[in-house]
């Protein structure tokens, strides 16, 4: 390898060529990283600035922001106080306690999650600003800037490689530890959850289980509850085979559309007292004939509204829930069931348009708890037997698909997405190839006049591939979230959402890799070309060149990022164009509850893949580049408050899985430590440091069984409630029940698990905005829930009077 002095000529030379070198100028290590990096941080400081006070200028002026305070002011804190930052003191004062029964275990997840990576972030940064970052700064190497701040600033063989080692070392530990610790905790919770579930869903949930693969001689409603009934003597309450109901699926949101095209004309006509015409196509389509709205859609909601009733009938015919009956008062042809169930015989009854899916109730949770935890038959694959979702966790749409038509679209979907994950540097540079200008100029001949503005060209030049990159990726949780839901059929919520987690992190992963090899690995070689001896050397320098693009990443994130996330800018300027451009009179007590006033949802595949990023970004680079640590600590600990306060204030949750995506965040989590540990210790290794990266081998096995011991010892425990809470749990409704208070069953509904599509009562369009005395609420002035607010009744006087009148 040459003598020392060969190596620090080597590692004193200037990286890889760039194109401007290329052409016989001279360009030093990391020209440029400084000043871009303060230009960044300046320009994304500012923008997050204006940002920032606009939404405290309209926090308290727009019902946009804070919904949770009208659509669940049971669960949540009181009203923050107004002014500059303002909220953030009241959001840390709730305990955790508090927050997790506000929130729900899935939000407090996520936030606990957050606290926990601004811990770890906190221990880099201390390490790094206090260690590292002198380490480094006084390397001999003769470079300048912000790689002077990285360990590319340290010679090879050098001592100083004694200080990343040891760092690394408290960093993995700790890190393992806190995440270890947030599982033990989790599983307590969880524990919580399965006995006792969320406040807001059905109690029911926790006494149900999921069937899948029913046998064909138990495909029916009254001969599954028969054959739970032989094992569960009295303590099944019902049984719901699911049915296809393809037509339905399809008319039930057309009737929706319809009757809000109804709503919407009787507000047009109510707000402007003219009748609204719409033309309607007759027999031939270049004939149409003038109608007036509100009789045409109340025509086709009154006709849409017989059919589903007749394919309801059709449908719910086979298909008739029957509760479980008093004990000993059997029907002859349910006993005849329940013997041939035990006997494992075919029930007489047909299976008429059964499905493989089905939904069976008990009236104690040990019966519940048995159902799942128990082979019920001696052959391994008779049934499929799981915790039921709640029913707002449902996809009810998927219902209906068999298990095993959604494990051969498993394999069609891994291979897709897998081969994508595989050739994502194809698709990269596809996407940089259409958003070349040269190559958009053959197609577009107009942009040839913007090379008369170099300033104008040149942005657009920089800044259209980055923006086409970051637009194609946003667009990857969509495609994912569309093939869990329309390719596989998964029936859960929770289990779409997981999907998008998994799939978002192996491409996230795939996207840094790229950058990573692009931007050091690719360039080392072409150097290492001219100079073979210097391969080694000069991958150790190329590596920390990527750390500043990541870290103007954490800073755009943070800074403009964050701000953009508390403004909610979507709602926020929806209702500026209501208020400012529209009519508002025309809108109507839909519009209001499902537009720019409903509360958010947690998209959490997206959320935590976002997460997991920086995460990933923090422990490959921390050591590497010390000043990382501090931005993406800054990330976490804006994240950590700003996610509290939505979670506490503004996001609604559409279902609540009981910390369901914990166990792949965990295993995500690790495996960006895993993967970190392996990094630096080839980065030890080919930065020649013959006595540390020996001694860095140890940390990547000790991760691995860290990850996969605690996994193994909470994963299996946290799916399952155990026998004794539940039977604790039985014995007090049992007492409740003997003490006059009534059973908890007694109030379960024979038609809680039933498709939604079975179920759904005849519509009629909701009642305009106004009361009996014809005065018409403000939008300030109407809950999402249809009730108005009488503090902010808007009386519009003669106007209101007059539309009342006509």
């Amino acid at each position: 390898q040459g003598s020392l002095e060969d190596t620090e000529k080597l590692h004193t030379a200037p990286l890889p060529a760039t194109p401007a070198a290329a052409q016989g100028e001279t360009m030093a290590p990391f020209d440029g990283a400084t000043e871009a990096l303060l230009t960044n941080l300046v320009l994304q400081g500012a923008l997050g600035t204006i940002v920032y006070l606009l939404y405290e200028r309209n926090r308290k002026n727009l019902p946009v922001f804070e919904p949770r305070l009208r659509t669940r002011p049971n669960r949540v804190p009181e009203e923050l106080p107004r002014g500059l930052l303002a909220w953030v003191r009241p959001v840390l004062a709730v305990g955790d306690d508090e927050a997790r029964r506000m929130m729900g275990l899935d939000a407090f997840m996520l936030v606990s999650f957050l606290r926990t990576l601004t811990k770890a972030a906190a221990l880099a940064t201390l390490g790094g600003l206090v260690v590292l970052l002198p380490v480094y700064q006084t390397g001999v190497a003769d470079i300048g800037g912000f790689a002077k701040t990285t360990m590319a600033h340290v010679v090879p063989q050098g001592d100083r490689y004694w200080a990343s080692l040891i760092m690394f070392y408290i960093f993995t530990v700790a890190t393992t530890y806190l995440l270890g610790d947030l599982y033990r905790r989790f599983f307590d919770w969880r524990q919580e959850f399965l006995r006792n579930g969320d406040p807001d869903d059905l109690a029911q949930q926790n006494y149900t289980v999921i069937v899948e693969r029913i046998p064909e001689q138990y495909r029916s409603s009254a001969a599954l509850r028969a054959f739970f009934e032989s094992m569960f003597p009295g303590e099944v309450h019902s049984a719901n085979v699911m049915v296809n109901a393809g037509a339905l699926e399809k008319l039930v949101p057309k009737r929706l559309k319809t009757v809000s095209a109804l709503e919407k004309s009787i507000a047009s006509e109510k707000a402007t007292g003219e009748e609204v015409i719409i033309h309607k196509k007759g027999m031939l389509c270049c004939k149409s004939e003038p109608v007036r709205a509100t009789e045409h859609h109340a025509h086709q909601l009154t006709e849409e509204n017989e059919r589903i009733r007749e394919l309801q009938a059709l449908a719910r015919n086979p298909a008739a829930i029957h509760p479980a009956p008093v004990p000993g008062e059997r029907s002859d042809e349910e006993a005849a069931m329940v013997e041939e169930a035990k006997h494992d015989e075919p029930a007489p009854s047909g299976t008429g348009n059964y499905c493989t899916t089905g939904f069976v109730t008990f009236t104690t949770k040990v019966a519940a708890a048995a159902a799942y935890q128990m082979m019920l038959a001696d052959d391994a694959l008779f049934m499929v037997v799981k915790p039921a979702p709640a029913p707002a966790g449902m996809v009810w749409k998927n219902a209906s698909r068999s298990l095993d038509t959604q494990e051969k679209a498993r394999s069609t979907t891994n291979t897709i997405f897998g081969a994508g994950v595989l050739f994502w540097g194809l698709v990269l540079a596809f996407v940089g190839a259409i958003s070349n200008l040269d190559t958009l100029e053959s197609l577009l001949p107009f942009i040839s006049l913007l090379r008369s503005i170099p300033v104008v060209y040149g942005l657009i030049a920089g800044v259209l591939p980055v923006v086409l990159v970051l637009v194609f990726i946003g667009l990857l949780p969509t495609f994912f979230s569309i093939a869990a839901t329309s390719v596989e059929g998964l029936k859960s919520a929770a289990e779409v959402q997981t999907f998008v987690l998994g799939w978002f992190f192996a491409y996230t992963l795939a996207n840094v890799a790229i950058t990573v090899i692009s931007g050091s690995l690719f360039s080392a070689l072409s150097d290492a070309i001219d100079r073979p001896q210097s391969i080694i050397i000069l991958l150790a320098q190329s590596l920390p060149r990527v750390a500043a693009y990541f870290m103007n990443l954490v800073i755009t994130a943070t800074l403009f990022g964050m701000p953009m996330a508390l403004l909610r800018v979507g709602p926020w300027l929806t209702t500026l164009v209501f208020r400012k451009f529209l009519n508002e009179d025309k809108l109507t007590r839909r519009a209001l509850r499902e537009g720019p006033y409903a509360p958010p949802s947690v998209n959490y595949g997206v959320v935590y893949g976002k997460h997991i990023l920086f995460t990933f970004v923090l422990c490959v680079y921390w050591v590497i580049a010390p000043l990382v640590s501090p931005t993406v600590m800054c990330y976490f600990a804006a994240a950590f408050v700003i996610t509290k306060y939505q979670c506490l204030y503004v996001n609604v949750p559409k279902f609540e899985s009981g910390g369901s995506f914990w166990f792949a965040v965990y295993n995500q989590a690790m495996a960006c430590l895993l993967t970190a540990t392996t990094v630096n210790v080839a980065f030890l290794a080919i930065s020649q440091a013959a006595i540390q990266a020996p001694l860095s081998f140890p940390l990547p096995f000790f991760v691995f069984y860290h990850w996969r011991s605690t996994h193994r010892k909470y994963y299996d425990a946290s799916q399952n409630v155990t026998r004794r809470r539940a039977h604790m749990d039985d014995e007090a409704d049992a007492a409740g029940a003997a003490a006059g208070e009534g059973a908890v069953a007694d109030k379960f509904s024979d038609e809680a698990y039933m498709q939604p599509v079975l179920i759904a009562p005849a519509l009629e369009p909701e009642p305009y905005r106004t009361d009996p005395d014809g005065r018409l609420f403000s939008l300030e002035g109407w809950l999402l829930d249809g009730e108005p607010m009488a503090d902010k009744v808007a009386d519009l006087g003669d106007k209101a009077a007059d539309k009342a009148e006509a």
